[in-house]
This record gives C-alpha cells, structure tokens and sequence, in this order.
C-alpha cells in the first residue's frame, strides 16, 4: 500500500501550526503585551481553541498571569461549567498548569482561590498551592472571609479549597464560631431570614472540605437539620429566600444528613421528616395551589421526601408504601398560573420536575406493582426548558424509557439536553439494533442543523465509549458521516478537531476485513448528499485503505474509479469554462489544479493497485478535449507501475499519436516525456516511504519544463 501522510488531509494541524508559531513569536514580546494577548484569547467563543492556546502556553518563560487574567480565566471557566456537553480535554489540568507556570505573585489570594475552585484539585496541588501562597496568607485570608460571609457571597467549591488549604479542622472550627452561632440564633428562635443561605454555604463547605471539624457535635447537627426543614413546610418563609436560595439549603440538609448517616438518632428524626413532607405535599399538590411560592414548596417537599426515604430505606425501614409512593409523585404536575411570568415559571417547573424524577427513581426499586409512564415523561419534557435536569437522576428507570417518544424532542433545538442521556450504556444493553436507529437519527438532526459542538461530542463519545460500534457493517456509516460532514464549508478548530479524532480513530480501528464497507459507504455517502464538488476529505478514507492486500470487491473498484474519475471530470470543465481553449497553458493549468492533482493521483493508485485499465472510448477520440488528455496521463502513469501486456501500451499509443495530430495546443507534444522507458520520475514507488504527491509534483515539474523548452523554440 502506498502509504499518505494523514496530516495531509487535517487541517487541524494547520491551525496548530499557526498557533505554535504565533507562541513562539509572542515569547519574543514584552510582559504587557502578552498580557494583552492573552486577555483577547480568553475573550474568543471557540473553547477549544482558547484551551489548546493555554495548553502550549509553557513554551512562555515570562511571569504573566495577573488579576485581569485571573478574572477572565474564571469567567471561561464559570461558563464552561454551565456548558451542558464539553467533551473531555483535560481542561482543567490545563488551567492549573497555566497558572503554575505563569503567575506573577500571591497578592490576588481572592480571585486565585476563586479560580482554583473551579479546578477539582488532588492533595499534592492543595500541597502546591498552600506553599506558594503562604499559609499565613490562607490563614488571614479564611478569617476575612468569615467575617465577610453575611456580606460577599462566596462559593461553596471556593470555601472548600481555602478550608483544605487552612487543612487544619479545629482552626475551621474556631473560624466559624460566628456563623455557628447565628445558626444557633435561628434554631432557639426559629427565624428565617437572608443570612441563612450564607451559614448553609459555610456548612457546606466545612462538610465536604474539613468533615472532621463535626465530630462528636451530632446533636448540633440533628437540631440544624430539623430547622432547616421547617423551612420548607411553611411558604411564607420564601418571602425571605428566593428558588436558588432552597436549592443551598436542600444541599446542606442533604449533606448534614449524610454526616451523622450512621448515628442511631437519625432513624426517628428521619421518619418523622418522611412522614411529614408527604403529608403536606399531599395537601398541597391535591388542593389548589395558586401563589408562587407554593410551587417552589411543592418542589423542595419531593427532595425532602427522596432523602428522608432513602436515609430510612439504608438503615433498614420498609414500613412506607412504595407504590402508593411512586404514584403519587408520578401523576402529580404543576401548571403555570398567568400571574408569574415565563422565565420565573420555567425555573420553578425544571426544579420542580428534576426533584420529581430523582426522587421516582429511588422509590422505583422497592415497588412493587407500578407502571413506569413514558407518555408522561415525554409530555413533562415537553413543558420543561431544561431536559437535561430532569433526566439526569435517571438510572433505576431506564430500561422503562420509550426512544421512539423521546427521540423527537432529542433531535429539536435542545439537542445538547438529550446527548449524556442518549448513550447512556443502559439503551445500549436494552435493545442496542433499536437504540442505533436512534442514535442515527440525531446525528442526522445535528448535520442539517450544522451543529459543530454536537457532531463534536458525539465524536468523542462514539471513539471513546463505543469503538465496537466500528465492526458492525450498518454503523460503519455514522463514523463516515461524521468524518465527511460540513466538508464543503470553511473549516474552523472544533470541525478540524473532530476530524483529527475520527480519522485517528479509522487508522486504529479500520482493518482489511471492512475496507471494502468502508468505501462503499463513503460513495453511498457522496451519492445520498448529492455532492458535486468533493474536496480532499472525500478521499480521506480510501485513500488511508485503497491497498491490494485490501478485500475489496471488483464491484466496489469500479464504483470507486468511476466516481473519482467524475470528480475530475467535474473540476477540469469548469476550468476550461474559465480559459481560452486556445491557451496553450490550459492543459497545464488543469493537471496542476490543487484538487485535479490530488484527484489523479488517488485515480492512479487504484488503477495500479488493481490493475484498472483506462477506457478509451469513440467520444474521446472525436473530441481530442481535457478529458482525453488527462486519461492519457493517468494510463501513462498506470502503465508504468501497472502489470499490464504491451497491447495496452500500444493502445496508448495510437490514442496519444492522434491526440498530437488532432489537438490545437501544441504543447500535448510533451506528453511524449512520459513515454520514455528512462524517464524514472513518473514511478510510483510501493514503499512505505512513498510521498505520493511529491511524485506527482516530479511529474508536473517535467511536463512544465518542456512546455517551457517549446515555448522558447517558437
């Protein structure tokens, strides 16, 4: 097989390239204007390139990173963690490299912890982090935040990196004395006001970032967590806490309870939460419902219910009524009053609906004769702005899910909300021929939409997750779509991205047994798009596999050497629309045409890899156009590497003698170069090493050369 350089046909490493380059250029640059440079990649809307820029950024030596950049970092990395899909880069390791290597000092503590909050870091990095910051910078830095708390608001994820830089829990502790006792405050006197969210965000922190810090303070926990639901039972509370302000307070009920999962006190505590959740949300989801901040209610009720069942369900209670249970919250739904505007509706009912289905889905295992409705879920996803959320619990359910329902809405302008949920394993497991149909169907929404980010995620989850997929003859075709879609558009990082994973992917996975599917299905691909004007990303894949050790069928050759020759066919007309026919030139003109001469070479290879002769046909010889001198090239070039008798040379010959008599341009004459036994330019070498387009260069390079000679004769 005569092998191609892929990066040929990966534009992605164009784009690196140029990236490389302009870096190196930079670290040539002043501190300033680095730091102008980077503040305007920060500011770019394509992530991936903004992430691939950050991650060769080490071949900088200069000290840059400062507040502005910090704050732009953190910016990108808010918005990429409300992002629904973004495929698995590493980025968060590349933003902590970015800001080992690259900043300037530990003045900014603030914004630095801010950033690092968003980074997930292990033991060694807090290790890394604590030493460069000073830990008497951290220590002075968690007491301002303490006393700051009711003030600023601050994150939970950013408090959980200060507390295990601090990595000291009777320090965090101390710290928190004033937050403790303003939630102590609360407790005796049963008062609700703003604050609250502030102390719950402390305890958060202080749960998953210092858990020690409660030990043997049980009784404090459990008096915390009764009045924290207590919020949830009366609606005139929310007049001092909105929707987002419940979700941080469920969070820490959620987490206060996990703490103390094992102290025996739970068990009752936990039973009379049950019980007294549900009793209220039947109430109210059987009454009529009609102020807003009923609705919030109803939905932090069902969470409740879902914790407390399953805190009583893992200590061994099986005294609930499972079924009643399920279809209960099954059948329950809100419906939007005219009073509350959209937006303030559509946050309520996807809270509402995401508790729903999370807390069915826990249920769902210990019933015992309950229907599953999948014309209800479809019918909630409908009304629902955020599909993801209400999906997202599902895991005990799944096998209950109806495709043929949901596959409608996944293909709509919410396609990002459906792509975790639609290859979920599970589907694949259920009814895997029924499921791919699906999954086809998707990819074919996301193509007529040109929806770059979606094709993108479905690459990396198709090449990462399901390789298998690869060996079944009717999937072959999704990959192939997947590589040659938008191929006729200007390509930017995330196409070129996804067309680096694909085609890395085909050389590992692609063998000699499916070559022939494979390029079957690249034609059937070119026939069913009606593409006119095929660039060099059609060929791609044939090329990478065109080999005579190949089993490709005498069929599938034909169709191939058919279809290229069209190609050619197709860009050498319009050509010669754009010329005079007179030109001398004009022959040269279209065999050096970028796309021409990618399209003869990959016609000689299989005309030589299968020895395919050239048909020469009445029209041909009548015309003595373009197309016959470009079939007198390829036959000359097969010829020579081709194993044929020499009455096929003799053919050539007579056909290339009447061609020079018949033709107008007198430089056809050249052509006669080819012929020559000595003339070892026009080999193709079947070696390993065999660069197939600087031989095709070597050629052009001859003809050019005599076109030249003629011209000075004359």
């Amino acid at each position: 097989m005569v092998n191609i350089k892929k990066d040929i046909f990966n534009d992605i490493n164009k784009y690196k390239e140029a990236i490389n380059v302009e870096i190196k250029e930079m670290s040539m640059k002043d501190e300033s204007t680095i730091k102008d440079y980077y503040m305007n990649i920060l500011e770019s809307e394509d992530i991936y390139y903004i992430f691939y820029v950050l991650k060769i950024s080490f071949l900088i030596k200069v000290k840059f990173v400062n507040r502005n950049i910090l704050e732009k970092l953190n910016e990108l990395l808010q918005m990429v963690s409300m992002t629904r899909n973004v495929i698995e880069i590493e980025y968060k390791k590349i933003c902590l490299e970015f800001i080992k290597n690259h900043i300037i000092n530990n003045d900014n503590i603030d914004i630095i912890i801010t950033v690092l909050g968003h980074l997930d870091l292990n033991d060694h990095e807090i290790m890394y982090f604590r030493k460069f910051l000073g830990y008497s910078k951290i220590y002075n830095y968690y007491k301002n935040v303490n006393k700051m708390i009711f003030e600023k608001y601050f994150t939970t994820e950013e408090l959980i990196v200060l507390i295990r830089l601090l990595d000291n829990h009777e320090l965090c502790f101390v710290q928190l004395l004033p937050a403790i006792t303003r939630i102590n405050e609360y407790v005796t006197d049963s008062v609700v006001e703003k604050n609250i969210v502030s102390c719950c965000i402390i305890l958060n922190s202080v749960i998953l970032g210092s858990p020690k810090s409660f030990k043997d303070k049980d009784d404090y926990v459990i008096s915390t967590i009764s009045f924290l639901t207590n919020i949830f039972y009366d609606s005139k509370n929310f007049t001092f806490i909105n929707l987002e302000d419940a979700k941080i307070i469920l969070l820490t009920i959620n987490n206060l309870t996990n703490s103390i999962k094992n102290n025996s006190r739970i068990s009752n505590l936990s039973f009379g939460i049950y019980n007294e959740s549900l009793e209220i949300y039947e109430q109210m989801t059987k009454g009529h419902t009609t102020v807003l901040e009923e609705y919030i209610v109803i939905g932090c009720l069902i969470k409740l219910i879902g914790i407390f069942y399953m805190v009583s369900y893992d200590i061994g209670c099986r005294m609930h009524d499972t079924d009643y249970l399920f279809n209960l919250i099954q059948d329950s739904d809100i419906e939007k009053p005219q009073y509350i505007n959209d937006t303030e509706w559509k946050n309520i009912y996807d809270f509402f609906l995401s508790h729903k289905y999370e807390t069915l889905d826990l249920i769902y295992p210990s019933t015992l004769e309950v229907i599953f409705k999948s014309d209800v879920l479809y019918l909630h996803l409908i009304k629902c702005s955020t599909p993801y959320d209400a999906l997202l619990p599902l895991k005990n359910m799944l096998r209950e899910v109806d495709w043929s329902l949901l596959i409608a809405l996944a293909c709509s302008d919410k396609r990002s909300e459906y792509i975790s949920f639609l290859f979920n394993p599970v589907f694949f497991k259920n009814n895997a021929t029924e499921h791919y149909e699906y999954i086809h169907i998707f990819i074919e929404a996301a193509f007529k939409n040109n929806d770059y980010d979606i094709l993108l995620i479905v690459t990396h989850i198709l090449v990462e997750n399901h390789k298998d997929l690869i060996k079944k003859e009717d999937f072959l075709s999704l990959y192939v779509n997947l590589f040659l879609s938008n191929f006729s558009h200007s390509v930017n990082f995330t196409i070129s991205y996804r067309r680096e994973k694909l085609l890395n992917f085909f050389c590992e996975n692609v063998t000699d047994k499916n070559t022939n599917n494979l390029i079957l299905v690249i034609l059937d691909f070119l026939t069913k798009h009606k593409i006119t004007t095929p660039t060099k990303y059609v060929f791609t894949l044939i090329f990478l596999y065109s080999s005579r050790t190949n089993d490709i069928s005498n069929e599938t050759v034909i169709k191939l050497k058919d279809y290229t020759f069209k190609c050619i066919q197709f860009h050498s007309t319009i050509l010669t629309s754009e010329f005079d026919k007179y030109n001398e030139e004009l022959y040269f003109n279209i065999i050096s045409n970028p796309h021409i001469k990618l399209y003869i070479v990959m016609l000689s290879l299989y005309m030589v890899n299968f020895n395919l002769k050239i048909d020469f046909t009445d029209e041909d010889l009548i015309s003595c156009d373009h197309i016959l001198y470009i079939k007198l090239i390829i036959s000359l070039i097969c010829y020579k590497r081709g194993q044929f008798d020499e009455s096929y040379l003799e053919d050539i010959r007579k056909v290339l003698l009447k061609f020079i008599i018949n033709s107008r341009n007198s430089h056809v004459s050249t052509l006669g170069m080819l012929i020559k036994e000595s003339d070892k330019s026009i080999l193709i070498e079947n070696t390993e090493k065999a660069d197939i387009l600087a031989f095709y260069d070597n050629i052009l390079e001859k003809l050019q050369t005599c076109l030249k000679k003629e011209k000075c004769i004359k």
